[in-house]
């Protein structure tokens, strides 16, 4: 494991260059997990001045935690032994420290606006139930938040149990001379247009008023300009928020950020936050993904949120720090979807929403930690995985937009009679197969992005995750992996699909898990009506024009004149200008 993890640090990791692609032994791997085509064989913030006292022992890894998971999955260390151990090969009761190995991959989420730092708060406040613990050598996930509203510091831990009130920062609005200098592109600018500019400002009271470019402008300015326009407190804010990550190890691992498509603040903050984190904080990122939440059909025929939407797509797709760009994959996850998929026992709100989305990604990222894997069943999943799995280019292609489809099924689906260990019943492969193929129509039936049978096309590549309890696994064997990665192939219809990757999470008393759970990531999305619908009203029928066969529509996004996105942006906050009394 950490030689593995080595191996994805200096492949991966901050001045990577193309150079650096996987060599033979990778290649053989990719070999070894491709799918083979046609159909399966039964063979086959406050800023810290502004913050109080924080108390001891409000963290966010939750180390005391003391879950009773039973012996027979997991050995606890001692109190004060820094290590943990797991479980070694399946079947042979071996123990293998971990310590290790998990201090090289880490979690980090980064919360963009109101809608991007709720998400942050829903991984941190509590784990999917099929996690054993919430402890940090379990669950290694730690959260900060952004945004310009003042409000996020009383909803957060308020609604969402947010204990270290220091992870979140308030950004300020930019200054009336930066706004109006990036608004004119560097031009000179009047006394008049400046006075507008402040007026403006104090009309915004703290927010952006869903203007991605002015959260753009509030994050650049605050975080990352050395203009002369920029106010002086802004690099000693940008100083101690450095600082504060640093001390909380925001350094390396897995970066999750997150944010809504419409809000201003979380769609103009997202890209500069990545860069922040890697320019200035130093983060060295295995690993970059975006989650974006796109709003319901009813929103987006507003009049502005088709333009917002398209250039925070353009923004998180052609924002660079390096040729590989800022993130990996943005995983677009539809709020239509949600609803139309959440729990029918549940009622509808965003709280359950969130959990919804924490859910389906948790599997992607506790992967590569190798805590749960079942490497009998398949190699494990690893960062650098990923990336080859969901980029082409051997990972180094430009990102991709992505979705995710996920489902569960009770563990009876995939056996004949109860599931147990102790039982001594026999498997039965045309049960366990039956049920693959249940959980696997299931998953793909539900993807998160596009209205009922609008589901997206991808051409890029994908990956997949097997999850459940051990005694599911021990019923299963490695011609039956096998098997549901050549059936997702025929179905999904892409070049490259990953073998499932397998997760088995221990029963303890607080975890009883009974199901059976499959996420699989796609990227490369060449078609989906939903986002084409509001590409195409944003550009005012222009959008057909970007058509090449072949192409992604992040392709054809990126395709779109920078000069074009630009003054969609900036259009809206000089009409908004013009519009201010004096």
């Amino acid at each position: 494991m950490a030689d593995r993890e080595d191996r994805a640090s200096q492949l991966f990791g901050v001045g990577r260059t193309p150079n650096d692609a996987p060599g033979p032994a990778d290649e053989q791997k990719d070999k070894e997990n491709e799918a083979s085509d046609g159909p399966p064989s039964e063979d086959a913030a406050k800023t810290p001045e502004q913050v109080g006292p924080i108390d001891s022992h409000h963290s966010n890894d939750d180390s005391s935690e003391n879950d009773d998971i039973e012996e027979t999955d997991f050995e606890e260390s001692p109190a004060d032994d820094t290590s943990t151990t797991i479980p070694g090969e399946p079947g042979t009761g071996s123990r293998t420290p971990f310590s290790e190995s998990l201090a090289k991959v880490q979690i980090r989420v980064v919360g963009c606006g109101q809608c991007g730092s709720q998400i942050a708060g829903t991984f941190l406040q509590d784990k999917p139930e099929y996690v054993p613990t919430k402890r940090s050598d379990y669950y290694p996930i730690k959260s900060v938040a952004f945004d310009t509203d003042d409000a996020i510091t009383q909803i957060l831990p308020r609604e969402w149990d947010w204990q270290l009130r220091e992870n979140i920062f308030v950004l300020p609005m930019p200054s009336a001379q930066y706004l109006t200098d990036r608004i004119n592109q560097g031009k000179d600018f009047s006394t008049q247009e400046q006075s507008r500019a402040v007026l403006f400002l104090q009309e915004q009271q703290g927010g952006v008023g869903g203007q991605p470019f002015l959260g753009r402008l509030a994050a650049e300015s605050a975080l990352m300009s050395d203009s002369h326009f920029v106010q002086s407190d802004n690099f000693s804010l940008r100083d101690r928020i450095r600082d504060i990550l640093r001390a909380q190890d925001f350094t390396k691992g897995i970066l999750l950020t997150c944010n809504s498509l419409t809000g201003g603040t979380g769609t103009g903050f997202s890209p500069v936050v990545t860069n922040f984190m890697r320019e200035k904080v130093g983060f060295s990122s295995d690993l970059t993904l975006n989650i974006s939440i796109l709003p319901s059909e009813r929103e987006t025929k507003e009049q502005n949120y088709p333009k917002s939407i398209l250039a925070s797509l353009y923004n998180l797709l052609t924002s660079q720090t390096e040729t590989g760009g800022i993130v990996d994959s943005v995983i677009i996850i539809d709020n239509d979807a949600l609803a139309r998929y959440s729990p029918p026992d549940k009622r509808k709100g965003f709280d359950v929403y969130n959990q919804m989305v924490r859910d389906m990604i948790a599997p992607l990222v506790l992967a590569p930690i190798g805590m749960y894997n079942d490497t009998s069943l398949t190699s494990s999943l690893d960062t650098a995985d990923i990336r080859r799995w969901i980029r082409g280019g051997a990972g180094f292609d430009k990102p991709e937009l992505a979705t995710v489809g996920y489902a569960t099924l009770p563990t009876k689906a995939f056996t004949n009679g109860i599931l147990s260990k102790f039982s001594g019943q026999k498997r039965s492969p045309t049960k366990v197969r039956e049920g693959m193929e249940s959980l696997a129509d299931k998953a793909l039936s539900q993807f998160m992005l596009g209205c009922e049978g609008e589901d997206p096309r991808p051409n890029v590549g994908g990956v997949g995750i097997l999850f459940g309890p051990p005694d599911f696994f021990d019923m299963v064997d490695i011609t039956d992996i096998d098997y549901l990665m050549d059936y997702l192939q025929q179905k999904l219809k892409l070049p490259r699909f990953r073998k499932p990757d397998c997760l088995k999470f221990p029963v303890s008393s607080a975890n009883k898990i009974d199901y059976v759970g499959l996420t699989i990531l796609v990227s490369g999305i060449t078609s989906s009506p939903r986002l084409e619908r509001i590409c195409e009203k944003a550009l005012e029928g222009e959008w057909t024009n970007t058509y090449a066969q072949h192409k992604t529509i992040a392709d054809r996004i990126r395709d779109i004149d920078e000069s074009v996105i630009e003054d969609m942006m900036i259009g809206e906050i000089r009409d908004a200008l013009l519009k201010t009394k004096q």
